[in-house]
């Protein structure tokens, strides 16, 4: 049973990875947060405190999809190039 359960939890939590907007996030993010905290399964307590804890930053990405990568890939190339150049990368 609850094997059943962590499987449905993590499903549920792929469904808000995929919500379009920030609104139905904020709804299924709701959703997911009382099924983990209902559950009985101490991991996802947990999880569900740092759900909470970082909701507000997490329902953002919805409604301002953008991301840092590029810019931490071109800082970790200039960082690596600056080893090499210094005789700390061979």
């Amino acid at each position: 049973m609850e094997l059943r359960t962590a499987y449905n939890l993590k499903e549920e939590f792929y469904k808000l990875l995929n919500c379009k907007d920030k609104q139905s996030a904020k709804k299924m993010m709701s959703n997911l947060i009382y099924a983990a905290q209902d559950s009985g399964i101490s991991e996802y307590n947990k999880c569900s405190n740092t759900l909470i804890n970082w909701q507000t930053g997490i329902l953002n990405t919805f409604e301002y999809p953008y991301s840092n990568g590029f810019t931490d890939i071109f800082v970790s190339k200039i960082e690596k190039y600056r080893q090499q150049k210094r005789g700390s990368i061979t």
